[in-house]
């Protein structure tokens, strides 16, 4: 008989985090530090609603479900909207299915973002598919896929700003404070001015994001990337790394040097700088597959919606109309995903609705 504890961070004993590691890593797809009990963690240390759902089978443990409890029995992925995988985190032989894995957590429905599913115990799950992208950074076939000319472009491009601004470098795992926060303003203004929702302003948002920054390094960590040209940093990358893996959350670059394009400069070169200092895997998750094909080696299925745990089937809406309603509704659930409060979500919504004429400009 398998039983079910929803457990706060604190409660979590060694042995039981120890087995949800060793989970982890017996499946590739499992290996993200978002999936890790360290994120769990760090996200229970900024927000009350954190739990994990341990499954048990004659008292050993058989699976983990970290999520946020909300009301009405509804749940979302740890860390949402930050959490861009999710999954129900097991041994290969595991028989526990999704929909009864919900039902013995006390969750009516799930909102999976990323959902991975390598041992298919959700096949009732008719989710929105989507790719992730990665930089495998170990193996044969090159970090990204340019073609001659655009490699040759981007090689003019970063021949002009070297010989206009400086040499171009890396600083990996850059501390200084100065330049994450200048990372942070540039990234919050740029959702300003794009009319996407602030998702930097959050006060639990903050927390972690300085809580990361600041972390030990000997385990999960924030770090930061910055591409520099001679003495002027340009571009950011932000996002947790736990052993030899990255997943960036955040990149921006100063809007007064775009005619470098510092983005596919730093696409292209990044790889060499992250291998060197022992990365094995930049994660760069889904999103944007316009460069994210180009500059990545490594690509997979995840999905995104709503996991029902009595069975229900909400199959994704098609056509034009089901494709504006279906972005608006995923628009609208990053906001409930950040804002905690209801007065800061109607907030979100209206400025959702009045910037719609940004975004598609942007």
């Amino acid at each position: 008989m398998i039983i079910c504890e929803n457990t706060r961070a604190n409660a979590i004993s060694k042995q039981d985090e120890d087995i949800w590691r060793e989970f982890c890593s017996q499946n590739e797809y499992f290996k993200s530090p978002l999936l890790s009990p360290d994120f769990y963690h760090q996200v229970a240390n900024v927000r009350d609603d954190a739990y994990v759902a341990i499954y048990r089978e004659n008292s050993k443990p058989i699976a983990f479900l970290a999520h946020h409890k909300r009301p009405n029995d509804f749940a979302r992925p740890i860390g949402a909207p930050f959490s861009d995988y999710s999954a129900l985190i097991c041994a290969p032989d595991c028989k526990l299915r999704i929909q009864e894995a919900l039902k013995l957590a006390g969750i009516k429905k799930f909102q999976a973002i990323g959902f991975i599913d390598p041992y298919n115990l959700c096949d009732e799950f008719y989710g929105e598919e989507d790719d992730a992208h990665g930089m495998d950074l170990l193996s044969d076939e090159p970090a990204h896929s340019t073609s001659k000319k655009h490699k040759k472009n981007v090689n003019r491009l970063r021949r002009h700003m070297e010989e206009n601004i400086g040499p171009e470098h890396f600083i990996f795992d850059d501390r200084n404070q100065e330049h994450f926060d200048e990372m942070v303003a540039l990234k919050r203004e740029q959702t300003l001015r794009t009319g996407v929702h602030d998702f930097l302003g959050p006060i639990w948002v903050q927390k972690l994001m300085k809580n990361l920054f600041e972390a030990p390094r000997d385990g999960l960590h924030g770090s930061l990337l910055t591409m520099m040209a001679g003495d002027k940093p340009i571009a950011w990358q932000f996002g947790p790394r736990l052993g030899d893996r990255m997943h960036p959350w955040i990149f921006t670059y100063l809007p007064q040097y775009a005619q470098y394009s510092p983005g596919q400069i730093y696409l292209m070169d990044c790889a060499d700088a992250l291998k060197e200092k022992g990365i094995a895997f930049n994660d760069l998750s889904t999103g944007t597959q316009s460069y994210k094909s180009t500059f990545c080696n490594k690509h997979f299925k995840v999905k995104h919606g709503t996991i029902f745990a009595d069975g229900t089937i909400k199959k994704p809406l098609t056509g034009k109309i089901g494709n504006l309603i279906g972005r608006f509704s995923r628009r609208f659930d990053q906001i409930a995903c950040l804002e905690l409060e209801t007065s800061d979500r109607i907030k979100g919504a209206f400025f959702a609705i009045k910037s719609a004429g940004k975004r598609i400009k942007a």
